[in-house]
């Protein structure tokens, strides 16, 4: 690539000298490393292809990934000055090829885990889809960040949705398991209120002060401290190990994932003392908690 942005910036005094031989020999010249180059990157592709068929532990970072943004740092090296020229064009379809396979590959790694365990591991494939995923995404994000090639903007800002809506996916998933009781009690209280004024909710069977009050029982304080050690465990195994690459500024995914669980779970928590203030305003009946208690919860998790 550094040739031809050699090339072109010789092309163009050929053109302006007027100098035709020159011209065409260099172009011919231009042709040549261009078909190289072509054949470079598919040699490239076909390696990201290669790994998705043969890695074996799909888990943390994978390689190919690993690997593009010294790639990016070493083209971008011979291309200093040359954002005008029209090799510019040329290595950004190259990346577009490279970031294309990129993105089809982790799907199907992604896919391809957990293959094979039946129905009983529906759930399992589905977190693993995310944790791939989200590691993934995440580690793009972190070595991009700042990163002035506008070729890779549209490549980043991809890596930054599929991110998201992956996590969101994965801290639903893992809620379910010490939750999912007050989770369905819950939302199915919202999805009343939607044919059911709030001051005749506690008229239905399902959604009593009785009821309420059993749901509730799930969620006293030592038992919401229980089930977020048992997640913060569960996330640990995910992302605990062998994911931070600082040298390669990637940060720390295990906390960025802790964080958003907790934000989802005080997200939860605040909608749910609305529904319960609105439908059993003078039940006496409560979450016993508050926000201050619930960091206090994360943050005792995180350090244990």
């Amino acid at each position: 690539m550094g040739i031809l942005a050699a090339l072109d910036v010789s092309i163009g005094r050929g053109i302006e000298d007027r100098n035709e031989f020159a011209t065409r020999l260099l172009q011919k010249q231009y042709q040549k490393c261009t078909s190289l180059l072509d054949r470079s990157i598919k040699d490239q592709t076909r390696s990201i292809e290669q790994t998705k068929l043969t890695l074996k532990k799909r888990k943390g970072v994978v390689p190919f990934v690993r690997i593009f943004p010294a790639f990016v740092a070493r083209v971008e090296a011979q291309l200093d000055g040359a954002d005008k020229l029209p090799v510019r064009n040329v290595v950004n379809l190259s990346y577009e090829r490279i970031v294309g396979t990129m993105f089809e590959c982790l799907q199907q790694m992604a896919k391809m885990d957990g293959e094979g365990q039946g129905q009983a591991g529906e759930d399992k494939d589905q977190l693993n889809y995310h944790v791939i995923l989200i590691e993934n995404m995440h580690h793009i994000m972190a070595v991009f960040k700042g990163e002035k090639v506008g070729a890779l903007v549209g490549f980043v800002q991809q890596a930054r949705e599929k991110y998201t809506s992956n996590l969101d996916a994965y801290i639903k998933l893992i809620l379910r398991r010490p939750l999912a009781r007050v989770l369905d009690f819950f939302l199915g209280l919202e999805q009343l209120l939607r044919t059911t004024p709030p001051t005749e909710v506690s008229l239905h069977s399902a959604y009593t002060r009785a009821a309420l009050k059993r749901t509730l029982g799930d969620l006293r304080a030592k038992d919401l401290r229980k089930a977020v050690d048992a997640l913060y465990k569960r996330v640990d195994k995910h992302f605990g190990a062998d994911v931070t690459n600082p040298s390669a500024g990637q940060g720390d995914v295990l906390k960025t994932v802790w964080r958003a669980t907790e934000e989802e779970v005080q997200r939860l928590l605040s909608g749910w003392r609305d529904l319960i203030g609105r439908c059993y305003p003078d039940g006496g009946v409560g979450i016993e908690f508050g926000e201050r208690e619930v960091h206090g919860m994360f943050g005792n998790a995180q350090v244990g």
